[in-house]
C-alpha cells in the first residue's frame, strides 16, 4: 500500500502563485513527516513551480499533467523523476 498525500493549494485559484507553491511545499512536507510515501499536487503546470516544489518537497512528487503542461522530456532538468 502507497499512502499518496493529496494537497490542493493550486486549487485555491484567488490565492497568488507564490502563495500557493509555498502552502503545497508546507501541505506536502507535513504528511510526508507524518509518514505519507509521497506528495501529490495536483492542478499545478507551471514550470518553475514544478521545478520549485520537486526541490523543497522532502521526498517523493507527483503532478497531474493536463493540456497545457510542459512534455515530460523536459521535467529531468527541473530536477524531476518519473
Amino acid at each position: 500500500m502507497v499512502i499518496n498525500a493529496r494537497t490542493d493549494a493550486f486549487a485555491a485559484r484567488g490565492s497568488p502563485e507564490i502563495a500557493r507553491i509555498v502552502e503545497a511545499v508546507r501541505r506536502a512536507n507535513a504528511y510526508l513527516g507524518a509518514g505519507a510515501d509521497c506528495a501529490f499536487v495536483p492542478f499545478v503546470s507551471d514550470r518553475e513551480a514544478i521545478g520549485r516544489l520537486a526541490r523543497e518537497n522532502r521526498g517523493p512528487l507527483n503532478v497531474l499533467a493536463k493540456p497545457g503542461s510542459p512534455r515530460w522530456p523536459s521535467w529531468s532538468a527541473w530536477e524531476c523523476a518519473r
